[in-house]
């Protein structure tokens, strides 16, 4: 272009306009260049890469990337306690959700398939029951001694007031073998549970406990063994009903997850605002936009855990319950 003569480059000037509307010395770069010479080459379009309809090249291709080849893509997904087959083996509390094993019996995965180069992960909405008891299967079996003899009893699931429970204890533990005269007592000034007898020593064992039984929590005492007394005083306030639930999710990066004092990969602390045997419903903040990202991997499945306020025992609930997740997906891993 540089050896063409400078006929080949003489600029196409209107006879209505004044010459020095089309200067070609003028510094305005925007402007469009006309002539009537064959293969003139404008400089100006050529440096902003444009198509024949002016549209510049740099917002079609982010028009395009943004469209259809996003850097990163997202998925919502929905886990259903009712979408597990196999009932009878699955908890409530504690159970896994596979995505792509078409061969297994345990859920429904026509919907899921690998979710792959996955990078992100958190908490939209969830549906969970609140317990219809408050005293069951993981806090309702208690050890102690009475007089050095060990003893064991069970008490009725149900839902209890504290002077019940107090009422219901008292029974169960006098019921057992060579008891009697057990007095336990609530007071709704300290919020305290006193567990006296007039004459003969009482030794709560909670040490030999499974880890899920709350037995211990339920009655107001910490995890470790009472001193063999005739008077024990529990030493927290007893609360019967469930404040919050925490999910965990074991494969999801611990990066990911609130960090706790106890370790576990917790997804989110929901709360349970609603009488016994009442769904709560809970949404994420529409502010809560913050996210971790971990490095890609392959999600075949996930396991669902919900642990009850102590941080210790399963939440158990015999109600179905679901979740909402939503996942980011990094569409080209080798970016990295």
């Amino acid at each position: 272009m540089e050896n063409l003569e400078a006929s080949t480059y003489e600029q196409y000037i209107p006879e209505s306009e004044s010459n020095s509307e089309y200067d070609t010395d003028s510094d305005d770069s925007d402007r469009v260049v006309q002539t009537h010479n064959i293969g003139y080459h404008n400089v100006h379009h050529d440096r902003e890469h444009t198509f024949l309809n002016d549209t510049k090249m740099k917002d079609y291709e982010t028009s395009r990337n943004d469209l259809f080849t996003p850097a990163l893509s997202y998925d919502n997904i929905v886990i259903d306690s009712r979408n597990h087959i196999d009932d009878s083996g699955t908890s409530r509390s504690s159970y896994v959700v596979k995505f792509d094993d078409e061969g297994q019996t345990t859920n429904k995965t026509e919907g899921y398939g690998t979710l792959k180069n996955v990078i992100g992960f958190k908490l939209i909405k969830a549906n969970i029951p609140s317990r219809i008891y408050n005293v069951d299967t993981h806090n309702n079996t208690l050890n102690f001694e009475f007089g050095g003899v060990s003893k064991t009893i069970t008490l009725t699931p149900s839902y209890y007031t504290h002077s019940e429970l107090a009422t219901h204890l008292a029974a169960q533990m006098n019921a057992a073998s060579g008891v009697s005269s057990v007095s336990v007592a609530y007071s709704s000034t300290t919020k305290l549970f006193t567990i006296s007898h007039s004459g003969t020593t009482i030794k709560l064992i909670f040490s030999d406990h499974s880890e899920t039984n709350m037995i211990h929590t339920l009655l107001g005492f910490n995890k470790a063994d009472t001193v063999a007394a005739t008077t024990l005083i529990s030493t927290k306030a007893l609360i019967l009903e469930t404040h919050f639930v925490d999910l965990v999710i074991p494969e999801i990066p611990y990066i990911a997850c609130k960090k706790n004092a106890t370790g576990k990969h917790l997804i989110d602390r929901i709360p349970i605002n609603t009488e016994d045997g009442s769904m709560n419903y809970y949404v994420q903040a529409a502010d809560y936009d913050k996210m971790s990202y971990f490095y890609p991997f392959d999600l075949h499945k996930i396991t669902i855990q919900l642990y009850d306020e102590s941080n210790q025992g399963l939440y158990t609930s015999n109600t179905d319950h679901f979740f909402e997740f939503e996942l980011t997906m990094l569409n080209n891993p080798s970016l990295l």
